[in-house]
């Protein structure tokens, strides 16, 4: 098994590493990756304001990209399906495209309700492609 979360979209050729973990895997050997889906509907509606656009992330992906790529590396039973992350509730307000001073009240309001650190689980456009060599 190899995983690659969160990293395709910080290298310049993610083809080089997805071809590179195919070619370290052994026969019925799994290739887990998890990267940012531009095309999600929380992404959608951010646009140029969702925390996935920015100057780190030299590439997106959606899911048919994400599909293409892992099969052109000579991956077979291609899955790529939505999945659900949790976090605090505070790590959520950060990442809102809201003024920075606004966010700081939002979360010293809700360290007084002592629920900053609940966490709660959302579908925020984050997909996993998984792969087997053949």
């Amino acid at each position: 098994l190899i995983c690659s979360f969160m990293t395709l979209e910080h290298v310049s050729d993610p083809g080089v590493l997805v071809g590179d973990a195919h070619t370290l895997l052994e026969s019925g050997g799994m290739v887990a990756v998890v990267v940012h889906d531009w095309r999600a509907p929380l992404n959608r509606l951010l646009g140029l304001k969702s925390p996935i656009i920015d100057v780190e992330h030299l590439q997106l992906f959606s899911p048919s990209s994400l599909r293409r790529l892992l099969e052109s590396r000579g991956f077979r039973d291609v899955e790529v399906r939505s999945i659900t992350n949790s976090y605090a509730l505070r790590y959520w307000v950060r990442l809102t495209p809201l003024p920075v001073g606004l966010k700081n009240t939002i979360i010293r309001l809700l360290e007084c309700l002592r629920i900053a650190d609940l966490h709660l689980p959302f579908r925020v456009g984050n997909m996993l492609g998984t792969g087997f060599k053949a």
